[in-house]
């Protein structure tokens, strides 16, 4: 046998088609990515040679065009466009790849490519804006309104919740939201007195990261609802008012309050307003007077108030209405005083005239009448107009005058009227006359005295009220001793003496009516000479001046005389004394002067004489004074000195 080696060739034949190596199903790529963006390597193999082994990718015209694209040599698969899940959420490619035979050979993979849910989406709320109104007597928890917000993002990132964040301007409001139901519920009992509306926030968030919290506003207007009545607020209601108020004053003004907020009141009297006196502001509750009052007429009145609000709520009043009496009435004397009455006194000791009265129609001091005697005018001693003044104690004061003429039957010199404030009692005090005369001794003649005699004086006057007269003594128009009270009044004066000498009268004196004098009396007092001073001895040189004086009371006046040695001396230009003098006097005295001198004093009651007094003159030289004692007259030689 032989053998040959023969070199066969063996030309490859493209019989084998490609196959992928480890290419997933499915990928998943998140829709947020930046692009383009490589998302895998597509790897392939096949066993021919050659050009029938030589691969190349590409997409099969069913793949999104433009969204994806494949490197033909490398097999890289690249997203070109940004995907949104929320438009599509898979897409479905397939990739094909190729040997370079003739004719080629290929496979196919297909590939699921998910797209992954970024939170690219913020929460929108539907049904803005948000709005709602409750009534403030609503359940304590109930459904105000329900929030909506709408996240096309699934899962975490399209799952909102809800809730109220806090506000620096509104730390608190009475809500609450459900967190995902989004119903905005009352936590508490809301209060329209107290907020009429609730402007706040609510948050919606989803839970993806970075999550998202838009946020939008919720008003809640409160809605008021009539439950509170109306009340009173200045009670009690107890207004004065003046009978002459003129009409449109206001008397008082009701004052109430409503629990409510924005309540309008409305006030009225809906009885009690007799002939409408009175009527109301239905606004602000002011009264005022309608129409003229009277005291006289009506005294009070009731009347019965009502505030009201605007949801038919009201409250009752009473107003209590005291008219004040105004002195608007004078007093009117009575019937029985008639129009200025006359009245006869023919009795002197009368003290009542009569009894004036008046009315007045006012009350309290307005009508309390009092009496006053405004002036007497007198006609004559026997007749005067006595205006008598009734007047109340109001203000201003008011005054009726009735003149009452009295006429009296005997003469009189002092006339008093009063009347008793009270009563209108009038009465009249009389001083009539005044005696005065001496009682004792009863043969005085002409009131002549001897000094040490004792005389008493009589007082006595003609009224109708003796025993309320004063007595008072007067010597020479000055009062002399003290006041005497009676139905007459008498003076003793014991031991007269010269000083009491002269013209005595009394006066009677009435209080409250006047006073009387009586005619003068003279009160003569005698009394024989008495030396009250005698003359005193003296010393004196010769030639030298003497005096000598005597002092002697007597009434009548006494002649006063001197007397040497028992003998009158007669005047001459040395000696001398006037008639009525008391003084001595010797201008030069010598040695022959020597005597006992004395002064004698006489009138018609008697003589008195007074006390000897002597001369004692004397000599005085350069070498010897010589003293003598004269006791011879002057007509004696004169002695021998040595």
């Amino acid at each position: 046998s032989s053998t040959s080696l023969v070199q066969v060739t063996v030309f490859d034949a493209n019989d084998n088609p490609p196959t992928f190596l480890d290419l997933p199903a499915s990928i998943s790529v998140s829709e947020d990515v930046t692009v383009p963006v490589e998302l895998l390597t597509a790897s392939a193999r096949d066993p021919d040679q050659g050009k029938n082994g030589e691969l190349v990718f590409s997409l099969s015209p069913i793949a999104d065009a433009g969204f994806f694209s494949i490197d033909r040599p490398s097999g890289r698969l690249t997203l070109e466009r940004s995907l949104d899940r929320d438009v599509r959420d898979v897409y479905e490619i397939e990739i094909v790849v190729s040997d370079e035979g003739t004719p080629p050979l290929t496979s196919t993979h297909s590939l699921s490519i998910a797209v992954v849910d970024a939170n690219d989406n913020r929460p929108e709320f539907v049904g803005t804006p948000y709005t709602a109104s409750v009534k403030e007597n609503h359940d304590e928890t109930m459904v105000v309104l329900t929030v909506v917000a709408e996240d096309p993002d699934i899962g975490a990132n399209g799952d909102v919740r809800y809730s109220l964040p806090p506000s620096p301007t509104n730390p608190y409001v009475p809500f609450t939201i459900h967190p995902v139901l989004g119903h905005l519920l009352t936590t508490s009992n809301l209060d329209y007195e107290n907020e009429t509306q609730y402007a706040f926030t609510v948050l919606a968030c989803d839970q993806g990261i970075p999550q998202h919290c838009p946020e939008t506003g919720i008003a809640v207007a409160i809605l008021n609802v009539n439950e509170f009545r109306p009340t009173f607020t200045n009670r009690p209601f107890f207004p004065r008012v003046e009978e002459n108020a003129a009409p449109g004053t206001t008397i008082l003004t009701l004052v109430a309050t409503d629990g409510d907020r924005d309540d309008t009141l409305h006030f009225a009297i809906i009885s009690g307003n007799d002939n409408g006196i009175f009527s109301i502001n239905g606004t602000t509750g002011a009264i005022k007077v309608n129409a003229p009052l009277d005291f006289e007429t009506r005294e009070s009145y009731e009347l019965i108030t009502m505030v009201e609000d605007g949801g038919n709520l009201s409250s009752i009043a009473v107003v209590s209405v005291t008219i004040v009496d105004v002195n608007d009435n004078a007093p009117v004397f009575s019937a029985d005083v008639g129009a200025d009455p006359v009245v006869t006194i023919s009795d002197a000791t009368k003290q009542v005239i009569l009894t004036v009265t008046a009315a007045d129609r006012d009350s309290g001091s307005n009508g309390a009448v009092h009496y006053n005697i405004r002036g007497v005018v007198t006609v004559n001693l026997t007749t005067s107009i006595v205006t008598v003044e009734a007047f109340d104690s109001g203000s201003p004061r008011q005054t009726t005058n009735v003149n009452i003429t009295v006429i009296t039957q005997f003469e009189c010199d002092v006339v008093k009227f009063f009347i008793n404030f009270e009563s209108g009692l009038v009465t009249v005090k009389t001083l009539c006359e005044v005696v005065f005369d001496v009682y004792e001794p009863t043969n005085l003649t002409h009131g002549a005295l001897v000094r040490g005699d004792n005389v008493t004086f009589i007082c006595v006057a003609r009224s109708n009220c003796h025993e309320s007269v004063e007595y008072r003594l007067f010597k020479d128009g000055s009062t002399d001793g003290e006041t005497s009270v009676g139905g007459a009044t008498y003076w003793a004066m014991t031991d007269v003496v010269l000083a009491d000498e002269g013209w005595y009268s009394c006066q009677a004196l009435l209080p409250e009516v006047g006073a009387l004098h009586s005619h003068q009396v003279a009160l003569d007092i005698t009394e024989a000479p008495t030396i009250t001073g005698h003359p005193e001895t003296v010393n004196v040189e010769t030639g030298s001046p003497a005096n000598f004086t005597c002092v002697v009371r007597a009434d009548p006046k006494a002649t006063i005389r001197w007397q040497r040695n028992g003998q009158d001396i007669p005047l001459d230009s040395d000696v001398f004394a006037g008639a009525n003098t008391t003084m001595l006097s010797i201008e030069n005295v010598t040695l022959f002067d020597y005597g006992q001198l004395r002064c004698v004093a006489s009138n018609r009651l008697g003589v008195a004489k007074s006390r000897n007094a002597q001369i004692f003159s004397y000599v005085e030289s350069d070498q010897i004074t010589f003293v003598a004692s004269v006791r011879a007259s002057r007509t004696a030689a004169c002695p021998q000195f040595s």
